[in-house]
């Protein structure tokens, strides 16, 4: 009663697929070659509309009917201006700023304990250089015993 049983599981072809991030990069490139030209046609236009209102004297009337539209014109622009910066900008720049002022204390303890530890390490090694000098000064300086070849010649020791 021998049988035979046969494991044949399918085979699981996976095409190996790029990164998330290889088909976001044609999409961000996009928007921003889209973002840079239009800033900068709208920014030659303002150039070129300011340029031409100061070539009038500050006291023509073009000027004080023209500015406040403009100013109208631009507001929503403006206010959102400012607030992309704050979002953007000033808040992460005043939290960074707050933290970094928080940690101050905490960045000078650990400096000043950086350079006396380098302190006590430096003299701590050169006191142990000295001292390990003078011990083998003195070590050196003392007689040691002479021991005569008949000495060495009697001694069990060395009896073979």
């Amino acid at each position: 009663m021998a049988s035979t049983t046969l494991n044949s599981l399918p085979e699981v072809s996976s095409t190996p697929a790029g990164p998330p991030i290889s088909t976001i990069i044609p999409v961000v490139s996009a928007f921003a070659s889209l973002l840079a030209s239009t800033s900068g046609s709208i920014f030659w236009h303002l150039w070129t509309l300011t340029s031409s209102l100061y070539r009038f004297s500050p006291h023509h009337p073009i000027i004080y009917v023209s500015l406040p539209v403009l100013r109208y014109l631009f507001a929503p622009f403006v206010v959102l201006f400012e607030i992309v910066l704050g979002a953007f900008i000033w808040t992460p720049w005043n939290l960074a700023v707050g933290a970094l002022e928080n940690l101050y204390p905490i960045y000078i303890l650990c400096g000043i304990a950086c350079i006396v530890g380098s302190f006590v390490g430096l003299f701590g090694r050169l006191a142990s250089a000295v001292l390990i000098g003078m011990v083998l000064e003195n070590s050196e300086s003392k007689p040691k015993p002479v021991v005569q070849e008949d000495e060495k010649a009697a001694s069990p020791a060395h009896q073979g």
